[in-house]
């Protein structure tokens, strides 16, 4: 999937909130995407994405995939859910 500049959206970078005219990916994907390590770029209020980023995110996420790999916040979760509770440590709640 190459995201190419088009008359209709010449510029690199697009705002967060305009995610869908311009790359058909829904706002909270890509807020999904910022948590597992896409780059958000603030200027003021506003939060834009970069397409050339974007499309660098989805690559090595589609390789981390074929590779097996798990994506990074399947990881945190696996990790945080192997920590003892207090309870099984004999610690009163």
């Amino acid at each position: 999937m190459a995201l190419v500049k088009t008359p209709l959206h010449p510029f690199e970078f697009f705002r967060l909130t305009k995610a869908k005219e311009h790359v058909d990916l829904a706002p909270n994907t890509l807020r999904t995407y910022a948590r597992q390590g896409l780059k958000l770029h603030r200027v003021g209020g506003a939060v834009f994405v970069s397409r050339t980023e974007l499309g660098d995110f989805i690559r090595s996420r589609a390789a981390d995939e074929r590779l097996g790999r798990r994506p990074r916040s399947s990881a945190i979760i696996a990790e945080t859910s192997t920590i003892p509770s207090a309870r099984s440590c004999g610690v009163a709640a």
